[in-house]
């Protein structure tokens, strides 16, 4: 069955409206875009059906909170009191899942038209790149764009402000604690050449699968305690499985080399995004042993990785095989799309046409982690 090609007509839309971005000056054309762009995705994954894994966990999270048991499964209070306030003005599950995919839309905006020239290729990176973000991590995703838009205030010199958004950020998913570090990568790109080093010894753990930080983890995970261990734990489970070579670490290498060989064009953005992209593509080289880790934790810097993917591809209309080099990344972004969606779990519904059969998703789910 072609499951991604709701998925890939969704991306070809937001490709066109990219087209129609770049040829328009007018500011009034490009809001009209911008808000079309909100509207779509809003429309596509805020009125989605049981589609992915977490909406299991979610929805029956979602039934069980009271004004007086609210805080239930190690949920974050900020997250918790949506849910609360959601539930008490009489929504059920599917508007709350509505409800939280337009505030994400809206921080979404907000952050990438300070930093993105076109906003229409935003979503495109965003759609093909991280569907688990988009789909599953409801609470991290919604976390990580409130840190986002605190990103600012760090670029201006006022910590203060963005730690509050860190802060704020924590309420929602406690992953984001780890943006306290952010600061000590604002000021300096990473040196090439200890990049490259870096990157050697990052395939050598991908592909050999050196698992060198569980007893890191654990340390840490005991040591602190609270939620801080259930993260940990979950990281570092015997049942985690393993990322193999697939389309999405040969994508990274060849964005890390890509990075390596324009390296110099690459210094006129800020050190905190490119820094950040590294720190994505990192993650993946040494943590490719347990995919938790990966999707809590990589999914933190996917705004380095989008910014940095949009710079680049403004960066090929400098030469003159640039559509040569166009095709290729918009020949990989559906070959991506079609891989990533292509699966019966991500079988598209949407609530305004149909409603699924609820035991026929909870077969699929299963279906689906037993063959894995």
């Amino acid at each position: 069955m072609f499951y991604s090609l709701p998925y890939l007509l969704l991306v070809s839309s937001f490709f066109i409206l990219t087209v129609l971005e770049y040829k328009t000056k007018e500011e009034v054309v490009r809001n009209r875009i911008r808000g079309f762009c909100a509207i779509i995705f809003i429309f596509f994954f805020g009125l989605r059906g049981y589609i992915g894994s977490d909406w299991i966990n979610y929805e029956r999270w979602f039934n069980e909170i009271t004004a007086q048991h609210w805080l239930l499964r190690n949920v974050e209070p900020g997250f918790s009191f949506l849910g609360l306030f959601c539930k008490f003005i009489g929504f059920e599950y599917s508007w709350f899942q509505f409800f939280i995919v337009s505030l994400q839309v809206f921080l979404f905006d907000k952050f990438m038209s300070r930093y993105s020239k076109n906003i229409s290729l935003s979503y495109v990176f965003l759609v093909a790149l991280f569907p688990i973000a988009i789909i599953d991590l409801l609470r991290n995703f919604l976390a990580i764009l409130i840190v986002m838009n605190g990103i600012p205030y760090l670029l201006n010199g006022s910590r203060v402000r963005f730690y509050l958004f860190v802060v704020a950020g924590m309420l929602f998913h406690l992953s984001t604690i780890v943006f306290f570090i952010l600061p000590l990568f604002q000021r300096k790109h990473f040196g090439k050449n200890m990049l490259l080093l870096f990157f050697l010894i990052g395939l050598i753990v991908y592909f050999f699968r050196i698992d060198f930080y569980s007893g890191i983890l654990n340390f840490i995970g005991q040591t602190l305690g609270g939620g801080i261990q259930s993260l940990t734990d979950q990281a570092t489970s015997g049942a985690e499985v393993e990322y193999g070579i697939n389309i999405g670490i040969i994508e990274k290498i060849i964005m890390f080399c890509t990075i390596m060989v324009f390296y110099k064009n690459f210094k006129d953005i800020s050190p905190l995004i490119l820094n950040c992209c590294i720190i994505y593509l990192m993650i993946y080289f040494y943590f490719s042993t347990s995919q938790s880790f990966i999707n809590r934790f990589s999914n933190l810097f996917l705004w380095g990785y989008i910014l940095v993917y949009i710079h680049l591809f403004s960066m090929i209309a400098r030469y003159r095989s640039s559509l040569m080099y166009y095709c290729y990344i918009v020949g990989f972004i559906f070959a991506r799309v079609f891989l990533s969606y292509n699966d019966l779990i991500y079988k598209y519904s949407n609530r305004l046409f149909s409603e699924d059969n609820l035991m026929e998703r909870i077969d699929n789910r299963s279906n689906h982690y037993d063959g894995i």
